[in-house]
């Protein structure tokens, strides 16, 4: 796979207009100032587990004697139960509490950007050998970088969708995560099995 290729699967997994409705709940009280440095450190955290599980989670998961199929199939469970939340509740339900004004690292950095899903998806690639080092990198590099204008813009979407909008959008993505849930889950268990993958 090329760098583009690797770039759009990361987007597609990390969802930025779908961690939206949770980043409003964790950060809207916010002023401007503080809410652009908030993000930017989030994301530059999340660049950082990304990158570290590109250059050594086979390495790590490998030594804790946990396999790509364990991961792929926690990973679907986690995000299957985060997907009901989303499509029955509501996503900001998910981070209003338990949280102060300006979290460190958690939950915007992991599991919103940097969730199972998306470390996963980067082992994967990795362990493989699909994919070169430095492309993996630079696609992690360029996918949270695609975050960065989404998720700055997260307040004046929330003014033109309006909450109604927000929450339609937030139920597709619940539902879209349902799948992916279930298909990551199903694909570590075939992996598990030596069944062949499904045609896709």
């Amino acid at each position: 796979m090329d760098l583009l290729q690797v770039t759009v699967v990361l987007l597609l997994v990390i969802d930025p207009f779908g961690n939206i409705p949770a980043v409003l709940a964790v950060l809207g009280r916010l002023d401007e100032g503080r809410w652009r440095r908030a993000l930017l450190r989030e994301l530059a955290l999340a660049w950082c587990l990304l990158a570290a599980f590109a250059v050594a989670g086979e390495a790590i998961l490998a030594h804790l004697g946990i396999t790509p199929p364990a991961l792929s199939v926690a990973g679907g469970v986690i995000l299957f139960l985060i997907s009901l939340r989303l499509i029955f509740a509501s996503g900001a339900e998910l981070f209003e509490d338990g949280y102060g004004d300006d979290p460190l690292l958690v939950p915007i950095a992991t599991p919103l950007i940097a969730g199972p899903t998306a470390l996963t998806t980067v082992v994967v690639f990795a362990g493989r050998g699909q994919v070169e080092l430095p492309v993996l990198l630079g696609a992690v590099t360029l996918a949270v970088l695609a975050c960065l204008p989404v998720l700055l813009a997260a307040r004046h979407l929330e003014r033109w969708l309006g909450r109604r909008g927000l929450m339609a959008v937030e139920k597709f993505t619940g539902l879209v995560l349902n799948l992916v849930a279930v298909n990551l889950m199903l694909e570590g268990l075939a992996a598990f099995l030596g069944l062949p993958p499904a045609a896709g």
